[in-house]
C-alpha cells in the first residue's frame, strides 16, 4: 500500500538529513509534482501490517518529525489577533520524547532562547477548578461549601487577587523583558493568568520582536469543559481543540466521571491563558484505559522540558495558594531535588513586619520577628477555625507550608546566634562565622577538616545543630501533613452532615406528594455525595421499574434531572412504603460508600502514612535553596528574584577526594615549574657558554694572526677550548636541560589549566544541579582530573628523560604526616597544599584558597588578572631588552664600517663582528620580538574578554554557556601563547645544538691547522 500524507505532519524538518527508517514504514521525500508538494514525504505501509502497530509507529514518526506536529492558530485577544504555536501529544508520544530531543521541541515551537527560565508553579491547582465553577455556578457553593475560595472575606480574596497581579506587574514582567525570560505556566495557575493579563499589552507592541516567550502547559481533559460549552469560531478553546482531529474526536466524558464524579458543573472547566507563544497540550488518557485520566506523562514530559534548560540556565519557581491534597507538590519536590530555587508565597496576610538584616548576617530570608513552629501551627489552626465556622476548609497548603518553612528559617537564625554567642563568650571573641566557612581554609586545612583531624569543639556542635535542624525540620513534616489531613477530615464531615441531614430529611415522607417535596427540597444536601457514588442508586428497580430517572440527558445537568420516578411508581400501584424503604436501603448505600471512602482518604493521618508525599515536603523544607515570602512583600520578593536569576551552579565545596586530586595536583604543578626554573637556568647558561667560547675563540685567532700572542701559547688556548667545547656539548647531550625545560614548564601550564577548569565546573568537569545526579557528576569530574593528572605525569615524566634524574625521589602523593621529610621546603608554601609546620596567616577576604569551587568573577580576579599582570609587566622589559639588542646590531655595523676604513684598527674588527654576533644569536635565542607579540596578543584577547564579561546582564552571567565560554577562552589565549612559546624554544634548541656543533667543529679545524703550522 502506498498512500500519500495529507494530514498536516507530512512535512519534514527543513534541516533533517534523512528520514527515519522504521520497521514497518518506510518514507521517502518526493519531488514536486502532480498531486504532491514539495518537501512532502510518501509513506509505503508494509501489506498486512497489524493496525494497532501500525498507529504505534505512526505516533512515533510523529514524534521523530516534531516540527509536522506543531500548527500555528489565530485567535482574537481583544481587539487584536494573536498567533500561537500549539502541539497535542498522547502518552504514549509524550514518553517517547527524550530530554534530549527538547531543542527540537522549543526549536519547532518557535520559541526562542532564553536566558532565565521563570516556572510558575501551579498556583492553586483543583482550587482554581473550582474558582472557575463557581464563577460560571455559583449555586454550587450550596452543594458544597467547603469548595468555596478558602478565604475568611470576599475582601480578602480581591486583596490575593490583586497582589499576585502586582508581583506579575512590578516583579516578573520587568524581569521576564530584561533577561529574555521563558515563562512556563498552566491555565489553572492564578500566577500565570496574571502574568498572561499585565503582559499582553507589552507582547501586543512587540509582536514577534517581544524579548520573552510564554509556554503553557495543559491536560485537555481538564481543558473540556470550556472547550466543549464555547463554540465561538475565533475563540481561544476553540482553536485549540479544532487544529488537531484526535483531540476534537475524543470524549473525555467518561473518564471525567471516573476521576471528578458524574455531576459536570464539579469538573474542571479551565479556560486557556491567552496570549501565550505556544502550546503544549496533553491527552493524559491512560494508554491501555481510555475512560482513566493520567497526567503523569504530561509531568515526565515537563519535566524533560525544564531539565534541558536547567543545566545552563537558571530556573527559578514561584509557587503560591495551593490545593487541598497537595497534588503539585511531587512537581514542586522535583524541582528541589535539582537544587533549582523555589519561592514559596504566602497569599495570607500572616506575615509581621520584617526588619533590615543587619550587616553581614547571611540567611535565605530577611530577619523578621521571632516566629517558632508552635507559633506558625497556632495561627494555621486560627485560620483553618474561621473558616470551619464558615463550612469551609483551609485548601491553601503552599501558603501553609511558606508560613511553615519560614518558622523553621527563623528558628534556625536563632539557634546559629545563640550558638555563636556561647562560643564568643567562651573564648572571649565575637565570632562572625568565617572560621564555619570552607573558603577561609587553606587546602592543606581543608583536608585535615575532611578527614576529621580538626574535629574540634566547635565542629562538634556543629554537628549537633544539624542533627538539631533535621529534627525539627522531621517534626515540621509531620504536624504540616497532619494540618492538611485535618483539612480533609473536616472537609468530609461537612459533607457527611449535609448528607445525613437530607437523608434524614426524606425519612419523614409518609406519602408520595410529601416524598417528591421532600426530594426537592433536601436534594442540595446530596447532590455532591450523588454524584461522587457508584451506581447502585441509579440501578436500582422495584418491579421491573426503575427507582430514579435517567441521570442524564444531552442538553441538562446532572443536578438538574435526577428526579425520582415516583409517578410511574405510583400510577404502577407500588406501595409507598416498599418504595420508601428502597429509595433509603439505596441512599443507605451512597452513604457507606461515602462514608468508606473517607476512612481511606480524608482521615488526619492519611497523609502521614503517604511516604511519597512525606519525603517530598521533606525535601522542600529542609533545602537550603527554598525561600519564603509573603506576597505583600514586593520588595523583598524582587530581591529574591533578582538573585535567583543569578543562582549558583557550583558546588559548596570539593569532597575529600576532590581535595587530595587537587593537593597531588598543585604538589605536580609546584615540583614541575621549580624544576623547570633550574633546567631552565642550565640551559640559558650552556648557550651563553657557548657564545662566549666563540667570541674567545675568535678574539684568540685574532691575536694570533695579528702577531700579539705567540703560536705555542695560541695552540694551548686552541686545543683548551676545543676540550672545553667537547665537554660542553656531551654534558648538554646527556642531560638535555633544554628538553626537560620545555616538558616540565608545559605539563605546569597543562595541569594548571585543569586545575582551573575543574574548580569552576566547566568542560569535562561540567556539575548539575540535582540533588541526585550531583554527586555522579562531581564523581566523573573526579575521575577526569585524575585521568588528566596521570596522562600530564606520564607524558611530562616519560617523554624528558627524568626517569634517569633523581627527579622520581621527590614524592608528590605523600600523607601531611610525611610531607615535612618527603616533600622540598619551598613547595608547601605557594598553594598551601601541605602543612608547613609553622605558623601561617589565615586566608584573608577574596583571597585565593587554591581549592574551593570559583565563580566566574573570582576566576577573573585569581587567574585572569594575574595572568594578564604576568605578561603586562614584562612587555616594558623585553621592550627594552628588544630595543637594546637592535641598538647593538646598528651599533656594531656602524662601528666595523668605521675600523674597516682606518688602518691598524683590523684586530678589532673581527672582535666586534664576533660579539655583535653573539648578541645577535642570543636575539634569536630569547626570541624577545616574538615575545612582545605574543604578550600583545595575549593582553589583547583577556582584555577584551574581561570587557565581555563586565558588559554582560547578571542574567547572562548566570548561563553556563558564557562561563564555559569565559574559561575556555582564556584558558585557550594562555595555552596558545604557551604553544606559541614552545615553537620558538624548539626552534631555540636547534640554534643551540647548531652553534655547539658549530663551535666543535670550528675548534677541530682549528687544531690541525695549528699543528701543522
Amino acid at each position: 500500500m502506498d498512500s500519500s500524507l495529507a494530514d498536516p505532519w507530512s512535512k519534514m524538518p527543513s534541516d533533517s538529513a534523512e528520514a527515519p527508517r522504521r520497521t514497518g514504514i518506510r518514507y521517502r521525500k518526493v519531488k514536486k509534482g502532480r498531486g504532491t508538494k514539495s518537501g512532502e514525504f510518501r509513506i509505503n505501509i508494509e501489506e498486512g501490517m497489524d493496525p494497532k502497530t501500525m498507529a504505534e509507529e505512526l505516533e512515533a514518526l510523529k514524534v521523530e518529525i516534531m516540527s509536522s506536529m506543531v500548527h500555528a492558530i489565530k485567535y482574537n485577544v481583544g481587539d487584536s489577533v494573536q498567533t500561537s504555536q500549539v502541539v497535542y501529544f498522547t502518552n504514549r508520544q509524550a514518553l517517547g520524547v527524550s530530554q534530549q530531543q527538547m531543542p527540537k521541541v522549543r526549536q519547532a515551537l518557535h520559541i526562542k532562547e532564553p536566558k532565565l527560565v521563570i516556572r510558575l508553579l501551579p498556583s492553586t491547582g483543583p482550587a482554581n477548578f473550582w474558582k472557575t465553577c463557581l464563577e460560571l455556578h455559583p449555586e454550587l457553593a450550596q452543594y458544597n461549601p467547603t469548595k468555596k475560595i478558602p478565604e475568611r472575606t470576599p475582601e480578602e480574596a480581591i486583596q490575593v487577587e490583586q497582589r499576585l497581579t502586582l508581583i506579575a506587574k512590578e516583579v516578573l514582567l520587568p524581569l521576564a523583558f530584561k533577561s529574555n525570560a521563558l515563562i512556563v505556566g498552566s491555565s489553572c495557575c492564578s500566577l500565570t493568568q496574571a502574568f498572561a493579563k499585565v503582559s499582553a499589552p507589552v507582547q501586543h507592541r512587540y509582536g514577534e520582536d517581544c524579548p520573552f516567550r510564554m509556554v503553557i502547559f495543559d491536560h485537555a481533559p481538564f481543558l473540556f469543559g470550556a472547550s466543549d460549552s464555547n463554540q465561538d469560531m475565533g475563540a481561544l478553546e476553540v482553536e485549540l481543540r479544532s487544529f488537531n482531529q484526535n483531540w476534537e474526536r475524543t470524549d473525555f466524558t467518561k473518564a471525567l466521571i471516573k476521576k471528578f464524579g458524574h455531576e459536570s458543573r464539579f469538573w474542571p472547566c479551565h479556560s486557556p491563558v491567552e496570549g501565550a507563544g505556544a502550546y503544549i497540550i496533553f491527552e493524559s488518557l491512560a494508554t491501555k484505559r481510555a475512560d482513566q485520566i493520567d497526567i503523569r506523562a504530561g509531568e515526565q514530559f515537563l519535566n524533560k522540558f525544564v531539565a534541558s534548560l536547567q543545566s545552563y540556565l537558571p530556573v527559578v519557581a514561584l509557587w503560591t495558594c495551593g490545593d487541598s491534597r497537595l497534588s503539585n507538590i511531587g512537581q514542586a519536590a522535583d524541582h528541589v531535588s535539582y537544587r533549582l530555587p523555589l519561592i514559596l508565597l504566602d497569599s495570607r496576610s500572616l506575615w509581621r513586619r520584617e526588619v533590615e538584616k543587619p550587616e553581614g548576617e547571611q540567611s535565605p530570608n530577611p530577619r523578621d520577628d521571632p516566629l517558632d513552629l508552635d507559633t506558625a501551627l497556632e495561627k494555621l489552626h486560627g485560620i483553618a477555625d474561621g473558616l470551619r465556622d464558615m463550612s469551609q476548609v483551609d485548601t491553601y497548603t503552599v501558603s501553609a507550608l511558606a508560613l511553615v518553612r519560614r518558622a523553621l528559617d527563623s528558628m534556625r537564625r536563632q539557634q546559629l546566634t545563640k550558638n555563636r554567642r556561647s562560643r564568643g563568650a567562651g573564648s572571649g571573641l565575637n565570632l562572625a562565622g568565617d572560621q564555619e566557612d570552607p573558603k577561609m581554609l587553606w587546602l592543606w586545612q581543608a583536608i585535615e577538616l575532611a578527614r576529621g583531624k580538626d574535629f574540634s569543639q566547635e565542629h562538634e556542635d556543629d554537628a549537633i545543630e544539624q542533627h538539631s535542624a533535621g529534627a525539627v525540620a522531621n517534626e515540621a513534616v509531620g504536624r504540616f501533613l497532619r494540618y492538611v489531613g485535618e483539612q480533609q477530615f473536616q472537609e468530609a464531615q461537612v459533607i457527611k452532615y449535609m448528607r445525613e441531614g437530607g437523608i434524614n430529611g426524606l425519612r419523614k415522607a409518609t406519602t408520595y406528594e410529601e416524598l417528591q417535596k421532600l426530594w426537592i427540597e433536601n436534594l442540595q444536601k446530596m447532590i455532591y455525595s450523588l454524584a461522587h457514588c457508584p451506581p447502585c442508586l441509579f440501578e436500582r428497580s422495584i418491579g421491573g421499574m426503575q427507582l430514579v430517572k435517567e441521570a442524564y440527558t444531552k442538553n441538562g445537568t446532572f443536578g438538574e434531572v435526577v428526579e425520582l420516578n415516583l409517578k410511574e411508581l405510583q400510577d404502577h400501584g407500588l406501595p409507598f412504603d416498599m418504595v420508601h424503604a428502597e429509595l433509603m436501603a439505596a441512599l443507605e448505600e451512597v452513604q457507606a460508600s461515602n462514608a468508606r471512602y473517607d476512612e481511606r482518604e480524608k482521615q488526619a493521618d492519611v497523609f502521614l502514612r503517604r511516604s511519597d508525599l512525606w519525603l517530598s515536603v521533606y525535601d522542600i523544607l529542609a533545602s537550603d535553596v527554598v525561600y519564603s515570602c509573603g506576597i505583600d512583600k514586593i520588595d523583598r520578593i524582587k530581591e529574591l528574584m533578582s538573585k535567583q536569576a543569578r543562582s549558583e551552579r557550583l558546588p559548596d565545596s570539593n569532597t575529600l577526594e576532590g581535595l587530595l586530586l587537587l593537593q597531588s595536583a598543585w604538589t605536580l604543578t609546584d615540583l614541575f615549574h621549580s624544576t623547570a626554573g633550574r633546567f631552565k637556568w642550565l640551559a640559558k647558561s650552556s648557550y651563553v657558554l657557548v657564545l662566549v667560547l666563540g667570541v674567545v675563540m675568535v678574539c684568540m685567532i685574532a691575536l694570533e694572526t695579528y702577531g700579539t700572542l705567540d703560536m705555542r701559547t695560541a695552540k694551548n688556548v686552541v686545543l683548551s677550548l676545543a676540550l672545553l667545547s667537547g665537554a660542553l656539548k656531551a654534558w648538554t647531550s646527556f642531560s638535555d636541560p633544554m628538553n626537560k625545560w620545555l616538558k616540565l614548564r608545559s605539563g605546569s601550564v597543562m595541569l594548571q589549566a585543569e586545575i582551573w577548569k575543574f574548580r569552576t565546573r566547566v568542560g569535562n568537569y561540567a556539575s548539575v544541579r540535582s540533588l541526585h545526579q550531583r554527586e555522579a557528576a562531581e564523581r566523573l569530574a573526579e575521575t577526569n582530573l585524575q585521568d588528566v593528572i596521570r596522562a600530564v605525569r606520564s607524558s611530562v615524566l616519560e617523554g624528558s628523560g627524568l626517569s634517569q634524574t633523581k627527579f622520581y625521589s621527590i614524592s608528590t602523593v605523600v600523607d601531611d604526616a610525611q610531607a615535612g621529610s618527603r616533600i622540598p621546603p619551598s613547595l608547601p608554601g605557594r598553594h598551601f597544599q601541605h602543612n608547613p609546620r609553622k605558623v601561617v596567616s589565615p586566608v584573608q577576604v577574596n583571597q585565593d584558597n587554591h581549592h574551593s569551587p570559583v565563580s566566574p568573577d573570582e576566576y577573573i580576579c585569581w587567574r585572569i588578572t594575574p595572568s594578564l599582570n604576568f605578561y603586562q609587566q614584562r612587555v616594558p622589559l623585553y621592550a627594552r631588552l628588544l630595543t637594546f639588542l637592535q641598538v647593538v646590531s646598528l651599533g656594531s655595523s656602524l662601528v666595523t664600517t668605521v675600523l674597516a676604513a682606518f688602518d691598524g684598527f683590523a684586530f678589532w674588527t673581527p672582535l666586534v663582528v664576533a660579539i655583535a654576533s653573539a648578541f645577535a644569536a642570543w636575539q634569536e635565542f630569547g626570541a624577545a620580538g616574538k615575545k612582545l607579540q605574543r604578550y600583545s596578543t595575549a593582553i589583547d584577547t583577556l582584555s577584551s574578554l574581561i570587557l565581555w564579561w563586565k558588559a554582560l546582564p547578571a542574567v547572562d552571567k548566570a548561563d553556563a554557556r558564557n562561563i564555559e565560554r569565559l574559561v575556555s577562552t582564556s584558558e585557550a589565549t594562555i595555552a596558545a601563547e604557551h604553544t606559541a612559546w614552545l615553537s620558538d624554544a624548539l626552534k631555540a634548541q636547534r640554534l643551540v645544538e647548531q652553534a655547539m656543533s658549530q663551535e666543535h667543529q670550528q675548534s677541530h679545524n682549528e687544531e690541525p691547522e695549528k699543528a701543522t703550522e
